[in-house]
């Protein structure tokens, strides 16, 4: 197989150390901003999933936590 030109005149595996090819800048930016938008939506996502999965308790003390209705919350979020 051919070395790829951005290879030539590089220093070449041997023992003890080894080639590392890395993508450009240009290839890496919109990679990284596909999986923080990625991340993002999964991590609202499972907040809201969190929020509406709670049931309204009474705890301590009688403080009482109201649960969330689904259908209430995901009016606004759409």
């Amino acid at each position: 197989m051919p070395e790829p030109p951005e290879l030539r005149g590089a220093p070449q595996q041997g023992e003890g150390s080894i080639v590392v090819v890395m993508l450009a800048d240009a290839h890496i930016t919109p990679l990284f901003d596909a999986v923080v938008e990625a991340t993002e939506k999964a991590t609202e996502e499972t907040i809201v999933n969190a929020l509406v999965a709670a049931d309204t308790m009474t705890g301590r003390d009688g403080v009482t936590t109201h649960g969330l209705d689904g259908r209430r919350l995901s009016a606004p979020l759409t």
